[in-house]
């Protein structure tokens, strides 16, 4: 059953809220979302004068996805589509999906607009999604034999969307061509990746990820494995 609160100051403010399981379904006069159950009780024990409107509003917001959701923001290459398709999330009524959500809380995740990162209830480690590649601090002929990178990239399983492209006049000082691509890390991997970044640069650390897939001078990291591709000796 939904109860409803609200908060009078100089705007009234109401929310309806309904809990099932491990998440709650808030309907507020601004936007639907969801918060966590767990989170929930555990700020209102510590502040149990505190009005339900103004605790919801604190705590980390939360997005159900549909399992289409997650495979279309998976199939999306551009940052900016999966931005798109992530903002698309909120238009539904968060009480019709509440027990869809309850019953799969692993789809019940925190879009954090910056980074476009998806991030579970109760986890500081976002889920892994795809990083793409381009000619931006990626592999081009400047500082890479692309054949022989490409042959390496090839036969990863990680590696999908494998082309070799021509380099906009405007960036011509990455080089002539590069290798676009996608990269999909294994949970596992990608878990270290994050605890790594993050260990090196607590607030910019998203802007790393991109830069520990391949071999670099200053980053020796290589998850790919394409450091016998790199120009050692560049003129």
């Amino acid at each position: 059953m939904s109860q409803i609160y609200e908060r009078k100051m100089v705007i009234k403010t109401q929310c309806e809220i309904e809990e099932l399981g491990p998440v709650i379904a808030v309907r507020h006069s601004k936007k639907n979302f969801f918060v966590s159950s767990k989170e929930y009780h555990d700020k209102l024990k510590k502040h149990p004068k505190s009005n339900p409107v103004s605790v919801v509003e604190k705590l980390d917001h939360y997005t159900y996805f549909t399992e289409q959701e997650i495979k279309n923001i998976f199939l999306n290459i551009q940052h900016q589509k999966v931005h798109e398709l992530m903002w698309d999330a909120f238009i539904k009524n968060p009480l019709k999906v509440l027990k869809e959500a309850a019953a799969n809380p692993d789809r019940v995740l925190r879009i954090d607009t910056s980074t476009y990162l998806l991030y579970p209830m109760g986890s500081d480690i976002p889920i892994p999604i795809p990083l793409y590649l381009d000619y931006i601090e990626g592999i081009c002929d400047d500082e890479y034999d692309l054949d022989i990178a490409l042959d390496i990239l090839s036969k990863n399983p990680w590696v999908s969307e494998l082309k070799r492209v021509d380099i906009p006049f405007y960036n011509k000082e990455c080089g002539d061509e590069a290798l676009c691509f996608k990269v999909l890390l294994p949970r596992d991997v990608w878990d270290k990746l994050i605890k790594k970044c993050k260990k090196n640069d607590s607030v910019f650390w998203s802007c790393r990820l991109h830069s520990h897939l391949c071999y670099k001078d200053y980053i020796k990291t290589d998850l790919l494995k394409v450091k016998s591709a790199y120009k050692k000796n560049k003129t």
